[in-house]
């Protein structure tokens, strides 16, 4: 059950992160108006956002919180991948490299060598 409950948290993640990414590009093209709520892709995110809460919920039911918490983290990485898709702007690909290494280090897998964490 506790492997369910970790395949159902990652997939979780997943509809969260693919969740707002859709709902990002679908501000992005409508602009900061009442018309982006009629927009297929804010639909299409809307609809991954509930589905990804009915899952985390599943999770949560077959496994305990320490479990599946840590995993709805996962969700934050991808955003970050999924956003940044198509776009090729340098201080864009410099955060993003920053941020994996800083979740790297957080996570507890510390480069051999620092001194390439700023490179």
């Amino acid at each position: 059950m506790i492997a369910l409950a970790v395949l159902l948290a990652v997939v979780a993640a997943c509809c969260f992160a693919l969740s707002v990414a859709m709902q990002h590009g679908a501000v992005q093209e409508s602009g900061f108006s009442l018309r982006v709520l009629k927009s297929r892709r804010w639909l299409v995110g809307t609809s991954l956002a509930v589905l990804g809460a009915g899952l985390h919920v599943v999770a949560l039911w077959l496994a305990p919180l320490v479990i599946v918490q840590p995993i709805g983290v996962l969700s934050l990485v991808l955003t970050v991948l999924f956003s940044a898709r198509g776009e090729d702007s340098g201080r864009q690909t410099w955060i993003h490299r920053r941020s994996w290494w800083v979740g790297r280090v957080v996570d507890g897998q510390m480069p051999s060598d620092l001194g390439r964490l700023f490179l």
